[in-house]
Parts: C-alpha cells; sequence; structure tokens
C-alpha cells in the first residue's frame, strides 16, 4: 500500500518550469532567467515577459510565435551584474505559444532562451503532420490563405537595403522571420529570395563596396535562427530585367558578374568573396551548383573541386530565374 501510495505522489503531475541546459556544471546558475506576468494568461489578455540576463546584449528581441513583441525598455543592475529587458504582447489564442528570446539581430538572431506558455490544465500535444504533400506554390502568399489540409511551398521576397527599415518594415528581416514561422506552423515550405534593393535585384557589376555589403546580408539570414526552416535561399530574381538594374543602368548585371557574385568566377579560388564560399551560407544555402572554382562561358562545364555537380555560367544564371 505505501509503494502504491508513494508511485501515486511521484507521477502526478507537477507546476513549475523546466529548464535544459548542455556544457555547464549542474550548480551553475540558470541563465537567461524568464518570468511572465499573469503567470496563467488567457487568450487575449496583456502579458509582460521580464528577461534577466548576465550578459549586456545588444539587439535583443523577443518574439511569440515568430511575432515580434513590443520592447517597454530595458536597465543593468550593476549591484547584481546582470540587464534586464522586459517586453508586452497580447497573449495569442493558440494552445502553446512559444516565447523565444533573440540575441546579436543586428548579425543574425541567436536564440538565447526558450518558453512555451500553456494554460494549466492544457497538454502541449505535437500535432501529427498529416498535411497531403503538393507541388502547389504561391510568391507571396496570403498568410489568411485556407490551404485546404495541404502541404505546398511559397516564395517570400527580403531587401539587403531594406532589411532594418521601419519606416517599409515589411520587406524587413525581422518581417520575413515572421511570415516564416507563420509558413512553418501551416506546414508549409519556404523559398527566399536575397535582393539588394527595390529595382536593384543585385549589387551593380564592379562595384564591391556594394557586393560586400551583400555579402554581409547572406551571412546575416544564414547566421539567423528565426530562419532555419527555409528549404533554400534564391540569389537574385530576373538580373538582365531591366527593372532589376534600375539603381545603376550604366552598370548592368551581366552573366559573368552574376557568376562572379554567386560562386567567385573570374577569380582566383582561394577568394570567399561570394556567395557560395560566405560561411555559414555554405551549410544552410546549398545550391544545385555551388562550384568553388570558375564556370566556364562555353557552356562547357569545369568540374568543381568539392563536389560532384558541374556548373556553367548559363547554368548559374537559368538557377536566377533567366534561363539561357
Amino acid at each position: 500500500m505505501i509503494a502504491l501510495i508513494l508511485a501515486g505522489y511521484w507521477i502526478l503531475p507537477i507546476s513549475g518550469q523546466v529548464m535544459v541546459t548542455t556544457g555547464q556544471p549542474i550548480d551553475a546558475p540558470l541563465w537567461p532567467q524568464i518570468t511572465i506576468t499573469p503567470a496563467v494568461p488567457q487568450a487575449g489578455e496583456t502579458v509582460t515577459v521580464v528577461v534577466t540576463d548576465r550578459q549586456p546584449w545588444s539587439h535583443v528581441l523577443l518574439t511569440v510565435n515568430g511575432e515580434p513583441a513590443l520592447l517597454q525598455g530595458w536597465e543593468e543592475q550593476p549591484l547584481l551584474n546582470t540587464w534586464t529587458w522586459s517586453w508586452n504582447f497580447a497573449m495569442p489564442a493558440s494552445a502553446s505559444p512559444e516565447v523565444l528570446f533573440y540575441v546579436d539581430c543586428l548579425t543574425g538572431c541567436r536564440t538565447r532562451g526558450r518558453l512555451v506558455l500553456a494554460a494549466s490544465e492544457q497538454e502541449v500535444v505535437e500535432a501529427a503532420d498529416d498535411l497531403r504533400a503538393t507541388k502547389l506554390c504561391t510568391v507571396m502568399a496570403d498568410p489568411e490563405r485556407n490551404w485546404h489540409n495541404r502541404s505546398g511551398w511559397v516564395v517570400d521576397i527580403t531587401y539587403m537595403k531594406l532589411a532594418d527599415d521601419r519606416q517599409d518594415s515589411y520587406w524587413s528581416v525581422d518581417a520575413l522571420a515572421a511570415r516564416v514561422a507563420a509558413a512553418a506552423r501551416q506546414g508549409l515550405r519556404v523559398l527566399a529570395r536575397k535582393l539588394d534593393a527595390h529595382q536593384q535585384t543585385l549589387p551593380p557589376a564592379q562595384d564591391y563596396i556594394a557586393l560586400s555589403d551583400y555579402l554581409a546580408f547572406v551571412r546575416r539570414l544564414a547566421t539567423d535562427e528565426r530562419l532555419r526552416t527555409i528549404d533554400a535561399f534564391i540569389v537574385g530574381s530576373g538580373p538582365n530585367a531591366n527593372s532589376s538594374n534600375q539603381l545603376a543602368p550604366d552598370r548592368l548585371i551581366s552573366p559573368e558578374w552574376y557568376a562572379r557574385v554567386f560562386n567567385g568566377y573570374g577569380e582566383p579560388v582561394d577568394h570567399q568573396d561570394n556567395v557560395c564560399s560566405t560561411d555559414p551560407a555554405r551549410s544552410l544555402a546549398q545550391r544545385k551548383c555551388s562550384c568553388r572554382r570558375r564556370a566556364t562561358l562555353d557552356r562547357r562545364p569545369e568540374p568543381c573541386t568539392r563536389r560532384a555537380h558541374r556548373c556553367t555560367v548559363a547554368q548559374l544564371y537559368e538557377y536566377a530565374g533567366v534561363g539561357n
């Protein structure tokens, strides 16, 4: 009887937070510390999240189901050697909204803390993936679209020149991350085009300062943990179209320049200033053709040194949406 009572006690559900860490001594303090007010929020209720950490992180962000929360402020606590940030958001109606605390978002958000909110009587159950796979594909899909229990593809766009623009925030990295999170919740797969600016799909030809800025943007997208569910990034869009060269009509994007941006065509093989060699983009944005050696202009493919794929400039240009 005593054994039965003890067993019943230990299998009872418990309240509180569970944190899983790796690489730390068991007696080390767990940071960051995340508190929620009210403790059991109801749908539509204003929720305050307070994050305390021992590092003075810059460019922090808190998201709820992928949507950025409103930062209320931050303060340093010198006596405790800690820093505190607070956010407000309206509790969503979804069963178990996920709260994520990110740091260093200027160069690509990294996850620092994670919390799943659930009512006391709720069970967090992983939904079965019973969506019907299809080839349906939509560019900039309406987030309210009913996919009728089907999985499809969506193509999204972000612009380097608008990555942090608050006046035209729809094209920002934060807005892209929110749309990617919404697509993931719907079981959709995402392709994202990385463009330089409105009416300028890639840096103008021979503009190496613009190329450096664009590659930094590529690296940021590849580093951002919010974008890890993106299936592939597309470099540019229709580079030979007149509307894709409006900001520098005297420096048009030629096949040679596209290949130069993409895989370093025409440069020594040890040069790293191209998309394919921009780490960690290489591991997160694999392409059908990812040669690090020169592509040839006469359609005779030159073997890659590290991969079995073969490339030509014509192929690279075709992958950008131009064709032969």
